[in-house]
């Protein structure tokens, strides 16, 4: 299998961290790259360059979050900070650019835990749109962890993609 690249679109959330560990152990057993992408939220009247610095405190903190997930995994990531007015088109036209053989799509669990995980119309519109394959959903904390192997899964999937 040649070398893969993931992209994760990164929120600084326990299921963007999860994910984030998820593309790195699957770049560790099979070699390639992780992109993890922050995004950073425009109004349409402002335009994307020249912003402050305040504008994108909340992605600088989220990719200096997914760093420190990486760095303790021993994984190295690519860090990518982008704004944007529309979040779903440019997670789509970053895996054009990056090549992306995966996007990992992390879904938030709801405020009860008896509910079931949704996608919102970001995740639903990088389903529809993408040309690779999206892996998506909400992985329990450590302790919770179902019984088979998710690493293998997700492999089996990639594996099927290509």
């Amino acid at each position: 299998m040649t070398a893969l690249t993931l992209l994760v679109p990164y929120t600084k959330s326990d299921a963007s961290a999860r994910l984030l560990r998820l593309a790195c152990g699957v770049v560790a057993a099979e070699g390639g790259r992780v992109v993890v992408l922050a995004l950073t939220q425009v109004h349409r009247a402002l335009p994307l360059e020249g912003l402050p610095a305040y504008f994108d405190e909340k992605s600088w903190y989220a990719l200096g979050d997914a760093a420190n997930v990486a760095q303790g995994l021993g994984a190295d990531v690519e860090l990518t900070l982008r704004h944007t007015y529309h979040k779903a088109k440019t997670i789509i036209r970053e895996s054009h650019t990056i090549g992306a053989d995966a996007i990992l799509v992390p879904v938030e669990r709801p405020r009860f835990a008896w509910l079931p995980a949704w996608w919102d119309s970001t995740q639903r519109f990088v389903i529809k749109h993408a040309t690779c394959p999206v892996i998506t959903g909400y992985f329990s904390p450590e302790p919770l962890q179902p019984t088979w192997n998710v690493l293998s899964e997700v492999e089996h999937i990639l594996d099927h993609a290509s």
